[in-house]
């Protein structure tokens, strides 16, 4: 197969695989996991990749089962081997190192999330009876996620810890960015004196735009199931395959299909799925609760390991109690006449009732459960999260600025007015009677798992849009 702009291409792979494989693989490089003793180990070939994958049981003599996923990484099982001594005392566990890590076989085929959740209803049909608990980390979350939408019925709850993906990779890579650029801030950069860390992750991110707006993702997904593309340019290394497999996937409509009691876990410091992952998650799933655990990374279950085991085992034996969002409260009422200003200020918070605000040439201001009418943004960076805006006219007006919502319900004739603006978009459901989104000038917006309806698009929303007066949405 031909690919069209080879060095944009090779470049958008590495930087994709880079935020799974590299962060995930070093993320506990200075935990050692236990070895798990006694339970049933062994070798068996399975039919999906035709791969020798490594199983691990233990407590067998129980009736109800616990089923683990884990993440990327040779450790595999391990990982969980705090975790399986205890779930083991009232569970039969059922674990493995996936296809392609660890103890299992490894080879040049397409580890992605749809073939690994074959792979894992292959393994509940052949050790597991009746309806199973599954948990799934990292890149396993990602797969317990789809096995949940594709067979409901086979499971009795769902414990998601530290999903990677889920979010459109540009989000990912960002986030990465931005830790790493945080990082440098006392390194060689302050060394040098050199202030524009601000400046190189607008870099970074415009770049990792243009090579979006560049190489349709389309080409990608069409490459990567090419084992001559997988040996040429991933070298037919299952963690890249995997990786990029995984960053490829939209979970937009995914989502929507898990209905099964959920809890997410997350750690407060992970580095490399960001906590926004996790939120959107308990706010898209139908019965999802959000536990956010102190002091810990990407790897919970070896980093807070007494925290961890704990959360897990209340969760086994509870349902969640999913946290009210404003994008399932439409109804609520705007207090008239409250309005909210920023001017010239750093660091400001609104929540509550609004009928307005308007903030303008603010830096690092916060908008968290908010109800108004009508916001206004001008020359200022903003997140908004857990929000309703709705009015008759324009809810949200951005001019110039840097915008970041997470899990906001917007709706009016014109739901985003924009202009010279960039916004991320996650977990955002847009209404427009006569536009979703409007731009007087140019603006980019990076949709993550989002709605929109309007005369002009109506569906989900995963990727990067420009969006011009010629071009709404």
């Amino acid at each position: 197969m031909i690919l069209k702009q080879p060095v944009n291409i090779t470049f958008f792979l590495i930087m994709c695989c880079s935020v799974l494989l590299l962060n995930s693989c070093s993320s506990n490089i200075h935990i050692s996991p236990p070895q798990l003793q006694g339970g049933r180990e062994f070798l068996v070939t399975e039919p999906v990749f035709n791969d020798r994958v490594y199983i691990y049981e233990a407590g067998m003599e129980h009736e109800n089962s616990v089923v683990l996923i884990p993440g990327v990484g040779d450790d595999g099982i391990n990982d969980w081997g705090y975790l399986i001594p205890e779930l083991a005392k009232q569970y039969h566990v059922v674990a493995f190192d996936l296809p392609g890590f660890g103890r299992s076989t490894k080879q040049n085929v397409l580890y992605s999330p749809a073939n690994y959740t074959a792979f894992v209803k292959w393994a509940a049909s052949q050790y597991v009876k009746g309806k199973f608990i599954l948990i799934g980390h990292s890149l396993g979350g990602a797969v317990a996620l789809s096995y949940a939408a594709a067979y409901p019925n086979d499971l009795q709850k769902l414990i998601l810890v530290d999903v990677f993906g889920v979010l459109h990779r540009n989000v990912l890579t960002g986030y990465m960015v931005q830790i790493k650029s945080g990082q440098w801030r006392s390194g060689l950069l302050a060394r040098l004196s050199i202030r524009p860390v601000h400046d190189l992750n607008d870099f970074l991110r415009s770049m990792f735009d243009n090579l979006e707006l560049q190489q349709p993702a389309i080409e990608l997904v069409t490459a990567i199931n090419s084992p001559a593309f997988r040996k040429l340019v991933l070298g037919s290394d299952s963690k890249k395959i995997a990786a990029l497999a995984l960053v490829l996937e939209d979970y937009s409509q995914v989502l929507g299909r898990v209905t099964i009691p959920a809890f997410i876990l997350w750690g407060d410091k992970d580095t490399v799925a960001p906590l926004r992952t996790g939120k959107v998650l308990a706010a898209q799933l139908a019965n999802a609760q959000l536990e956010i655990i102190q002091e810990s990374g990407h790897v919970p279950m070896l980093e807070q390991k007494e925290k961890f085991n704990q959360i897990v085992l209340k969760a086994l034996s509870s349902n969640p109690v999913p946290k009210r969002s404003a994008i399932h409260v439409q109804q609520q009422p705007v207090i008239t006449g409250k309005l909210g200003r920023c001017n010239n200020q750093d660091g400001i918070m609104f929540n509550g009732f609004y009928e307005n605000i308007e903030i303008v040439n603010c830096q690092h201001v916060r908008i968290v459960d908010v109800t108004a009418s009508m916001i206004s943004i001008s020359g200022s960076e903003v997140m908004i999260e857990n929000s309703l805006i709705r009015s008759n006219d324009v809810s949200l007006r951005v001019i110039n600025s840097e915008l970041d919502l997470t899990n906001v319900y917007i709706e009016a004739d014109v739901a985003i007015e924009t202009s010279d603006s960039r916004l991320d978009l996650a977990g955002v459901k847009l209404v427009g009677r006569k536009f979703a989104v409007q731009a007087k000038d140019e603006s980019l917006l990076l949709f993550s798992v989002s709605h929109a309806e309007s005369p002009y698009t109506s569906g989900y929303l995963h990727g990067l849009r420009r969006v011009s007066d010629d071009k709404p949405l």
